[in-house]
């Protein structure tokens, strides 16, 4: 091969005097020429063994193209001086509308966007300033929220909904009747309803209907400055489904879409969302319950009731939560198999109610209770699915290192992932 080196020398017998590895030969030959930059030599060397790190860059197969120079490689490698800074600002900005300061966010972001930032970063930056914008003028002009006549109903009866509108904008609000043809203001509710039972298991439905603010030949609906207007939604029993041994929760939601909204006159366009409000459907004689649930929520363990086991659940304060974790992860690693369903239902309701909150005070006891009794494992290993939202492989030790690995990152509640 042009370019290779030779040799018309005979090969010495192997253990003669003078006799060298082929290997060690070739590594010797591949030493020395290396700095002539003889190509295709390369490959007598063997394999590296040297560790090497990892590609950033996909291989790519394109069509044939004179090499780059090595100058111009080096240089595409280099960070875009452009986007510096910018990734910062934007991320700035974000941390401060997390935390509810809008006026500071947007601070930010009208300085940032002064500097006359390269794409995409200035199409980012914009599109938060246009959504905290929204929001203040929802926040500042009409607050709509969705609230239970009552918080708890008995199963059988009709659930009562109340959705108040409230002027926080300082001036009249009107929102006008519609002329012929015209849509009117139109109110979207939807109600999101999840079934809990004993069994853990985790039924849910949603639907949603719109109702109509304003008519066509009606007055206008007017709301004076710091008033609120109220609307009641009812939703039948029959349309809830029947009792069952558990809970059902119902969360109620929405949007307002005004037409001919004006605000001291001026006209106004925006689209106003509906906090959600929660009203749980459980059996009769739930009151001792809700009274001492933690008590409840041990007397239930010691007697085996199931049921009461998960309604106490429900009514366990934010401060009583890690100590209702704790005696569930106890439940499930020595209490009546009868027991242990119902237990992972409960867990699955205080991580409904926790979002947000630490993940350590819910999974510290699980993991625990998961080293002491490997006979209940499977047990707790779907409790801490059901807190934690993971699916592993059944193996105790991949909880194990799984939490080792997160524990420190002071990891929160999370929502289900339909939710």
């Amino acid at each position: 091969m042009p370019g290779c080196a030779s040799s018309s020398r005979r090969p010495v017998p192997a253990g003669a005097p003078g006799w060298v590895p082929a290997g060690a030969r070739r590594l010797a030959l591949f030493v020395a020429l290396a700095p002539l930059g003889l190509a295709g030599c390369q490959a007598d060397a063997g394999p590296s063994t040297e560790p090497r790190p990892p590609s950033l860059e996909p291989v790519v197969l394109g069509h044939a193209s004179p090499r780059r120079a090595p100058e111009d490689s080096q240089e595409r490698r280099r960070p875009d001086p452009a986007a510096a800074g910018w990734p910062e600002k934007l991320a700035l900005a974000q941390g401060y509308a997390a935390g509810g300061y809008d006026a500071e966010a947007l601070a930010v972001l009208d300085a940032a966007l002064a500097l006359s930032p390269p794409e995409p970063w200035a199409g980012r930056l914009r599109d938060l300033k246009a959504s905290l914008r929204l929001r203040r003028a929802q926040e500042t002009l009409l607050r709509i929220v969705s609230r239970g006549a009552r918080d708890y109903y008995p199963f059988g009866r009709d659930v009562e909904v109340e959705v108040r509108l409230a002027n926080v904008s300082g001036a009249e609000l009107v929102f006008a009747a519609p002329p012929p043809g015209a849509s009117p203001s139109a109110l979207t509710l939807e109600v999101r309803c999840v079934d809990r039972d004993v069994h853990a298991s985790r039924l849910r439905r949603a639907w949603s209907r719109t109702f109509a603010l304003t008519a066509e030949g009606r007055p206008p609906l007017v709301i004076p400055p710091g008033g609120e207007h109220a609307v009641r939604v009812r939703i039948p029993a029959a349309d809830l489904g029947p009792p069952l041994a558990g809970l059902r929760v119902l969360e109620v939601s929405g949007v307002l879409r005004p037409t001919g909204l004006t605000r001291g006159g001026e006209p106004r366009s925006v689209r106003v969302p509906v906090r959600a409000g929660r009203v749980v459907v459980l059996p009769e004689g739930y009151e001792p319950l809700a009274r001492d649930p933690l008590g409840a929520l041990e007397q239930s363990a010691a007697t085996g009731a199931a049921l009461h086991l998960l309604l106490a659940a429900e009514f366990l304060a934010p401060g009583e939560r890690p100590e209702a974790a704790a005696r569930l992860a106890a439940v499930l690693a020595r209490g009546p198999p009868g027991l242990r369903r119902a237990a992972v239902g409960a867990l699955g309701l205080l991580r409904e109610r926790a979002v947000g909150e630490p993940l350590a005070p819910f999974v510290g006891p699980l993991v625990a209770a998961l080293a002491e009794h490997p006979d209940a494992a499977e047990a707790l290993m779907e409790g801490l699915a059901e807190v934690t939202g993971r699916r592993l492989a059944p193996d105790p030790r991949l909880w194990a290192d799984w939490w080792r690995r997160e524990e420190g990152r002071r990891p929160l509640v999370a929502p289900y992932a339909e939710d």
